[in-house]
């Protein structure tokens, strides 16, 4: 509902020890309301009522209104990534699964598995789900985005950019469209959601992330994999980048329409 802003800090002390929050403030009087220890990832529920976060072991539902622990979802303990999928009481996490990886629906009220996707032999680290529920994106290295069909969790369609690194998947909040942000050099293509053919391809320049501090292939938590660098605008026609310090383009003309300062 825009009242609360929420982040959460990756940290490591030099011994050795995870430190990580997440982190919520109020956005009207920029005070913080809510501190949650060695937490990694989270994601707010479609109504606003709640909150899924990740901590190393647990998947944990809170309550915005009062902050009780509503529920553990027990088979999304030590996911990697968790959204919900469309629905305040479905929620899906990155789960680690004999050596692989896959994506995992759950019921939260029962705290049971609905379905799971098919195992894939690299670590991915985000998730975006459409509006209507139906649809849900993942992001790979070697510049794939998957399409998995909600709630079955079936392979739909893959797409290749064509770019090395990790993609970051958006969906934009009406449904057109599908983008795959590269995290190596800030390119970003766009698909249309439906017929996925490719629409437009832009590159920004200088978008590259420097990372100076690389977690090992087995760390659990690798945020130089997946930093949140691209998001559509509300209308849907539009798509903010976080290099130059920010610039906004036109979905349709490329046209840039906002740069902010670095």
């Amino acid at each position: 509902d825009g009242s609360l802003l929420a982040a959460s800090r990756l940290y490591e002390s030099s011994d050795g020890i995870a430190l990580d929050e997440v982190r919520l403030w109020d956005v009207t009087s920029g005070k913080a309301t809510k501190i949650l220890d060695r937490c990694h990832a989270f994601d707010f529920s479609p109504d606003g009522r709640a909150l899924a976060v990740l901590s190393r072991t647990k998947c944990v539902v809170y309550a915005l209104n009062d902050w009780t622990k509503e529920t553990q979802v027990k088979p999304l303990g030590e996911s990697l990534a968790v959204a919900f999928a469309g629905d305040a009481n479905l929620l899906c996490g990155i789960v680690k699964s004999e050596g692989q990886y896959a994506i995992r629906l759950c019921d939260i009220a029962k705290g049971t598995v609905i379905s799971e996707s098919r195992r894939l032999d690299d670590p991915f680290y985000a998730l975006a789900v459409s509006a209507d529920g139906a649809t849900i994106a993942s992001g790979h290295d070697g510049g794939n985005v998957v399409l998995w069909n909600l709630p079955s969790l079936e392979v739909r369609t893959r797409m290749q950019t064509g770019i090395k690194g990790h993609v970051q998947p958006l969906l934009s909040p009406d449904g057109r469209y599908l983008a795959g942000g590269c995290q190596e050099n800030g390119d970003v293509i766009i698909w249309d959601a439906r017929t996925a053919q490719e629409l437009h391809r832009y590159t920004f320049e200088k978008g590259a992330l420097r990372t100076y501090y690389l977690r090992g292939d087995k760390d659990l938590v690798r945020p130089e994999k997946n930093p949140t660098r691209f998001a559509f605008l509300p209308d849907s026609n539009s798509i903010l980048a976080g290099c130059y310090g920010g610039i906004i383009r036109s979905v349709e003309s490329g046209q840039e329409l906002k740069r902010f300062g670095d």
